[in-house]
């Protein structure tokens, strides 16, 4: 098991990807959704996340509308995060490294806290649903670029960060 722990270095890593974000063209909306992020990652010191390996492929059942990620851990939605994220070549098109990308995503599942609706949990299936949409339709094919990928999956993910009820 590899203990994920996100010291000052690594949260500034964090905070340079939020960064890096802030060069795309974004809505005011998502601008503020960014601004949420930094200000909750500058009022926490990140617990640890266990990550367990996965057995098997997960981006086959990813690709599935039917895809039910209610029993999940938080290390196992930050594992399937990262699948996505290497699928879709996110750290390369934000030129981080794998380990920025993952000290990100901890810190956006942390930021939900333990709300009963607005949590980890939704915003993941949130993400997925994204994931799914993008791979199983042809609607996106040639009306995406990667910067639209990275947008939409750092969006879903995030969407509710900050969310106060429920």
């Amino acid at each position: 098991m590899e203990r994920v722990e996100v010291d000052q270095e690594e949260h500034n890593l964090v905070l340079g990807v939020l960064e890096r974000l802030k060069e795309y063209p974004l809505s005011d909306k998502s601008l503020y959704w960014l601004e949420l992020v930094r200000s909750d990652l500058n009022k926490r010191y990140p617990e640890p996340i266990i990550t367990v390996p996965l057995e098997g492929n997960p981006i086959p059942q990813l690709r599935n509308k039917d895809f039910c990620p209610f029993e999940l851990t938080k290390s196992q939605m930050l594992q399937l995060l990262m699948a996505i994220w290497e699928e879709l070549n996110l750290n390369l098109i934000l030129e981080v490294s794998k380990t920025q990308s993952r000290n990100f995503l901890v810190s956006v599942l942390r930021g939900y806290g333990n709300k009963p609706y607005h949590n980890a949990t939704h915003a993941f299936a949130v993400t997925q649903f994204i994931y799914y949409m993008i791979k199983a339709t042809n609607e996106f094919k040639g009306l995406l670029n990667y910067d639209d990928f990275v947008v939409l999956m750092v969006g879903g993910l995030g969407h509710d960060l900050g969310h106060r009820n429920l």
